[in-house]
Order: C-alpha cells, then structure tokens, then sequence
C-alpha cells in the first residue's frame, strides 16, 4: 500500500485546510494509506513515504512555506513531493527557484466533487462543527487587490456541491467567492438546500452588493444564517449607495436582522483613513457589523513589516483594526473620537493628514 502524507506548514491559521482534506478523501479510494502533518514531520527510519503534498497559503508565508518544502525535499528523498496552494498559484516561478518544484497552479477540479475528509480536523473543535462547501469557483470582477482572479480565472459551477456536505453537521460554512456572480437559478438551489435540510449557514466570503437584487433577497428569506454568517463587502467607494441598499433591504423586507449580517471593509489599500471611517460608520448606521480587513499586497513575501498604505501610518492601521474589533466602544464612538479619548494625539493628525470628501 503506498503511503502519502499531506502537509501544511506551521503558519499561524487554524482554519482547516480543505484542499488537504479532499486531498485524502481522493488518496484513501484510491487505497492509499494517508497521514496529515502540520510543521516538519520528524523522519524516522522504519516510515517512509511514497507521496508527499505540501499546500501553502498567503504570500507572506513564503519563508516557513519554502523552508518546510525543503525540509521534506531533505528529509524524504525517495517521495514524490507534490506543492499547491495560493502562494503557489501567485508566485509559482518562485516556489521553483527556491525549492527546485514546478508546483500546480490553482485548483484541480477533480477535488471539487469531493466531500472534504472531515476526519482530519480535530475532534472538539469549532472548525469541526462545519461542513466545508464550494458550490462555485472564480468571480466576474478582476478586483486589483484580490487574489481570485489568478488561483481561480474560470468562473465555474460545480455540479456536485452537494455532495461536500456532511449531515452529521448542522453548520455549513459556502466558501465560494462571489455567489452572487453565479446565474440566480444557482443561487436559489443553494439556499434553497439549505433551508430544506436545515442547516445553519455562514457565507464565508462577502457577496457582491452591486449584484446583490430582490431575486436574492428573496432566495435567502428563511434561510438561518449564523451570527455574522450573511456577509457581503464594502471595498471601496465604488460600491457606495449599493452597501446601504442591500443592508436596509435584509434589515427591512428580508427580515435578517443585526446580529446575522456583517461587512468586510477593506482599508489600507488606496483609501485615506477618513473614507475607510466613513464606509464603516455606513455599515455601522445601517445595522450591519463592519469588519476591518487590511490591505496586504499578494506579492508581499514577509509578515514583518506590516505593510502600510500611503495615506496610512503603522500605528494608525493597527489602532484602527484594533478600534472596530471592540463593539462596545465603536457602536458609540467614532474612531476619531476614540482617538482623543485614549490621548492619541498624534494618530489624530495622521488621521486628518489627508483630506477626504465623499464625492
């Protein structure tokens, strides 16, 4: 019986890893004797391996990615190693020059109609408590700042979702990255699954406000989704006008309610800090949880330094990250306004530093 081992390098993400996950369902019918590591698997001399798959993840893991890749490479000379994953989808001339594999670029479909191996999570977890779903990949929009457009450039829809989920679990977390891009028939099976074997729903990625109609709207009436499980995304200003239609609409008709519905706002990109203030005190007024999500470029290769927008400084980022991750405080004041409560005087100049008007 060949023997596999499905590695992920020790970052620091606890979020299962599902490419592995389906990795082994697909090795195990194929009557291989599969094991998952995360970090460097100690080598022994009575185990050897036959195949071994290293995933990545963000760019900025490119250090503890490339030097677990060659540990394994040293480590398990006679294996064939196998490397994917998004770093290696952005950057697969550099996997290369540094570790000596071509790795594969963004997903195999044939792992798309699998369910994912749910035994490689660990047991007692929150992460256990989900079924792990794409019922879709690729998106219409070509966002400068995302990632999609190169791991994923096809828009697809898998004609096997459903198998991916496991009714053992009640959560079910849809992973796709603009369902709202997908035909509204599509959208509608999907929910209607869902409110058909009652499941409790987290949509991982932010739908497209733009998009986002009273088809959808109607899709998702009945649907239980999880506390901030319904989300969507307010990137920039582009989408001003669109996130306050969408919000009052599932506050209004749809019934969603606050506690269901949350926004990514991206920040640190190409905005000042007065527009990322003000696109999260939109969100904020109507009844939607902002989330503060910071600009990484995809091509950075280290964690360290952050990087910092040119309208931003280091601290203010980290202050404003920190400032809406608190509830408590930003449901009452504003980030300025905490600014000067907490004697940050000089974040307060950085603040201002660049004017902003809402066009």
């Amino acid at each position: 019986m060949l023997k596999c081992l499905l590695v992920e390098p020790n970052y620091t993400s606890a979020y299962p890893n599902i490419a592995l996950m389906k990795f082994s369902t697909k090795l195990k019918a194929e009557g291989k004797n599969v094991e998952y590591f995360k970090g460097k698997k100690p080598r022994s001399l009575d185990r050897v391996y036959d195949e071994i798959y290293i995933t990545s993840l963000f760019t900025y893991y490119a250090e503890i990615t490339v030097d677990t890749i060659n540990y394994y490479k040293r480590s398990y000379p006679e294996a064939k190693i196998q490397v994917g994953g998004v770093l290696a989808s952005m950057m697969p001339e550099y996997i290369e020059e540094q570790t000596g594999i071509r790795p594969h670029v963004g997903y195999l479909k044939e792992l798309e109609t699998l369910r994912p191996d749910y035994d490689l999570i660990n047991k007692g977890t929150k992460w256990d408590e989900y079924s792990y779903v794409f019922t879709s990949r690729g998106c219409v929009n070509s966002c400068s700042f995302c990632a999609v457009p190169k791991v994923e450039p096809e828009n697809w829809i898998n004609p096997d979702w459903k198998n991916q989920v496991d009714f053992r679990r009640i959560k079910v977390a849809i992973q796709d990255n603009n369902l709202t891009s997908q035909p509204i028939e599509h959208f509608r099976d999907v929910m209607k699954f869902c409110k058909k074997w009652k499941l409790h729903v987290c949509i991982e990625s932010g739908l497209d406000c733009r998009l986002f109609n009273l088809e959808h709207l109607k899709a998702i009436m009945g649907v239980n989704f999880l506390p901030r499980g319904l989300r969507f995304a307010f990137d920039g200003m582009y989408q001003d006008g669109h996130i306050q239609r969408v919000l009052d609409m599932c506050n209004g008709t749809g019934g969603i309610g606050k506690a269901r519905l949350m926004v990514y706002v991206l920040y640190n990109y190409d905005d000042t800090p007065l527009e990322a203030e003000y696109r999260m005190r939109e969100v904020i007024k109507h009844n939607g949880r902002p989330y503060p999500q910071r600009y990484t470029p995809l091509d950075k290769l280290e964690k360290t330094p952050i990087y910092v927008g040119k309208y931003w400084t280091e601290a203010l980022t980290n202050e404003f990250r920190q400032f809406y991750h608190l509830p408590k405080w930003f449901t009452m004041r504003t980030f300025p306004e905490w600014l000067e409560i907490t004697g940050k005087p000089e974040l307060l100049e950085d603040y201002y530093r660049y004017p902003w008007s809402k066009p």
